[in-house]
């Protein structure tokens, strides 16, 4: 479901889902993890790169470790960068868990968002009451990776028109 609300499309296998018990990286994780706990995850285009595989595909069903667990490769999505685009795109695992949920993402088409906004409060704090809710849009996240850009921007063009008014008193 969360790739799905973030847009991102399967390259090759699959993707997470409640019917596979592998799939839950919960217990095998936790404080107290089964002698015999082994978790699937779903990696990036270049996870699967990183990881020596020609093409996406051939990943599925390879296996890695990861703090002593096997873990097997059930899908390859599409790389997606969540930083700013001034940084290298890296490779990432994706774990799926069913406990210690911090955050949700939502995909809308209102043409109303503030009012879907308060109805997802609303739902979230009759389920966890004592998380407090903060709604943050994708757009205004974004913007705020770029905020020193935007400042640095208006700053040089600041420079420069100074730079300009000084070589025009210069001349006069």
């Amino acid at each position: 479901k969360f790739f799905r609300a973030m847009g991102i499309e399967t390259v090759a296998g699959r993707t997470f889902s409640e019917r596979y018990a592998q799939d839950d990286s919960t217990t095998a994780f936790g404080d107290n993890p089964p002698t015999n706990a082994a978790v699937n995850a779903v990696i990036s285009v270049a996870g699967a790169a990183q990881l020596g595989f020609k093409t996406p595909a051939a990943a599925i069903g390879a296996q890695f470790r990861v703090a002593d667990i096997p873990v097997t490769v059930v899908g390859v999505v599409e790389d997606v960068q969540y930083r700013s685009m001034r940084e290298e795109m890296e490779p990432i695992v994706y774990w799926m868990t069913s406990e210690d949920l911090g955050s949700l993402v939502v995909r809308y088409a209102s043409p109303a968002p503030n009012l879907l906004v308060d109805r997802i409060n609303q739902v979230w704090r009759r389920h966890v009451p004592n998380v407090p809710f903060e709604a943050v849009f994708a757009e205004d996240a974004v913007a705020e990776l770029y905020d020193t850009d935007e400042a640095r921007g208006h700053f040089f063009a600041i420079a420069a028109a100074l730079g300009v008014v000084v070589g025009c008193l210069g001349l006069y």
